[in-house]
């Protein structure tokens, strides 16, 4: 059979040129290492942007009360354009009495019950890991050091939480909602 990408001249994965030269058994099982991930949160659909200078005091006063919130800045006078968040996703807490499912209203991905537990509680505990959330004067966002999708959900949940909840204060008028750039001509 053809050489290369195995499968297709019958040999078994010890037979053959490889035989001796590699375990396959011993190689590491591949694993999730980072999830990188992007949303859009609509506002520009709406016509609005996001004032990124409202966004970051409010962050602000958030991280004061929620520990989960490790740091916020906003510094778009160096390269980067949007707000940065340090977030700590919740975790089970295997110390705790109460498991997470049992304990009501501690949903690690609802903003309402990490207000009330400063961060975390009910069978949850902060992670050691942050979770990097940036979201831009567009709208868009970004959510980058994940290694697990709940961290992500929970990101996500939070960023929207915060956007959502705070709209009057956050949002404002793009100049022209239905332009995104130079007019283009349609092919006929």
């Amino acid at each position: 059979g053809g050489g290369g990408g195995g499968g297709g001249g019958g040999e078994q994965a010890g037979d053959g040129f490889f035989a001796g030269l590699l375990d396959l058994d011993a190689i590491p099982r591949p694993q999730i290492v980072m999830i990188n991930c992007s949303f859009d949160s609509g506002l520009g659909a709406l016509g609005y942007g996001v004032d990124a200078h409202a966004l970051t005091r409010i962050l602000r006063a958030i991280r004061e009360r929620d520990r989960a919130v490790e740091d916020v800045s906003y510094t778009p006078d160096q390269r980067y354009t949007g707000v940065k968040i340090k977030f700590r996703p919740r975790v089970p807490d295997p110390a705790s009495a109460a498991p997470p499912a049992a304990a009501a209203g501690t949903d690690p991905a609802d903003p309402a019950a990490a207000k009330k537990q400063d961060g975390a509680g009910g069978g949850w505990k902060l992670s050691d890991r942050e979770v990097f959330v940036g979201i831009f004067p567009s709208g868009k966002a970004v959510i980058t050091g994940a290694v697990a999708w709940e961290e992500v959900d929970q990101a996500y949940e939070f960023a929207r939480g915060v956007i959502c909840d705070n709209f009057e204060a956050v949002r404002t008028r793009l100049a022209d909602p239905t332009s995104s750039g130079p007019a283009r001509k349609r092919p006929r």
